[in-house]
């Protein structure tokens, strides 16, 4: 584990620490009301379909709208 990780984990323990039980419920909540899409997502260029969403196509590098 690195030097970065340990940071980042301190971080993320502090957090979790000084947040209240009410802002983690919420936060869950928050979470499971927009579950991920299972829609059929297509490139508008080569047709490249996928089950998630993308920003930019992966077989011919073209950023979607």
């Amino acid at each position: 584990m690195g030097v970065s990780q340990k940071a980042f984990n301190w971080n993320q323990r502090k957090r979790a620490n000084t947040m209240s039980m009410k802002e983690r419920m919420e936060g869950q909540a928050n979470i499971e009301k927009s579950p991920p899409t299972r829609d059929l997502l297509t490139c508008q260029k080569c047709g490249f379909k996928a089950r998630y969403k993308f920003l930019r196509c992966p077989e011919c590098d073209v950023v979607q709208k």
